[in-house]
């Protein structure tokens, strides 16, 4: 696994330490910077998300990537779980080394399909799980 994750996400040293490993071209990070402000601007978040861009543009700054598919059902559970890690995760590394550290998180919204996600399973343990759908018109 060690070829995957180069670090313990634990340890918030060696996750500094990694990122900055990370050849990061200042004209890519700029452009990202670009992107992310227009989409915020453009979802009237500008201003919440201004200093947190401020800083992502910053070469210093580590930064703490994650995402999800959308899904539907307990989806949307999950997805939030997975952003309060990754926030958590950037305030943990930056409060035990001062690094600067923000969160990018993504949603894959363009690799699935709808009939990929509307249809879940529940199960009550004692046999196969039912088939929950929603519409699909």
């Amino acid at each position: 696994m060690r070829a995957f994750y180069p670090c313990d996400f634990r340890d918030p040293a060696a996750v500094v330490a990694a990122a900055r490993a990370r050849e990061y071209p200042e004209a890519r990070r700029a452009k990202v910077v670009s992107i992310l402000a227009r989409q915020a601007a453009s979802w009237g978040v500008g201003d919440a998300s201004r200093a947190a861009l401020e800083r992502l543009g910053r070469a210093d700054t580590v930064v703490v990537v994650s995402g999800q598919q959308p899904g539907l059902f307990g989806g949307p559970l999950y997805t939030l779980y997975k952003m309060l890690t990754a926030a958590n995760l950037a305030r943990t590394v930056e409060n035990a080394t001062r690094a600067p550290a923000v969160t990018v998180f993504w949603i894959a919204s363009d690799d699935h399909d709808f009939e990929e996600v509307r249809t879940t399973y529940v199960s009550d343990g004692a046999g196969e799980p039912t088939p929950l759908s929603y519409p699909a018109e």
